[in-house]
Order: C-alpha cells, then structure tokens, then sequence
C-alpha cells in the first residue's frame, strides 16, 4: 500500500512516541523504518516512494 511522505512521517513519529520501552533497541530507528518502507515502496513501484506490505492470515470474503 503507497505512502504519502507526510504519512511516513507520521508513522514514524507514532512508532518513537508510543514505543518508548523499544527505543534502546539497535533496530529501532527511524532510518530503518524508511528503508523497509523503502524497499516495499520500490517492490510495488510506488510513486509516493514509500508504501507498507499487509499480509492476511484469514481473509473472508463476501
């Protein structure tokens, strides 16, 4: 799914102000979570540059 910049951005602020217990951990920085939405941004040709990747256990479908 495509992301907005303003939409990373927020993301990641969200991610550092609610997710305080894991900010001493070395994976925990922003620059990591824009690589991976850069990486998935670039998988799926994203014209925003960044996007997110959602996987479904169970789906139903009506």
């Amino acid at each position: 799914m495509p992301l907005a910049d303003c939409v990373m951005e927020r993301k990641i602020g969200l991610l550092q102000a609610h997710f305080a217990s894991q900010a001493a951990k070395d994976w925990f920085q922003p620059e990591i979570f824009r690589g991976l939405a850069r990486l998935r941004g670039m998988e799926c040709r994203a014209p925003e540059r960044w996007a997110e990747a959602f996987f479904a256990r169970k789906v139903l479908m009506a």
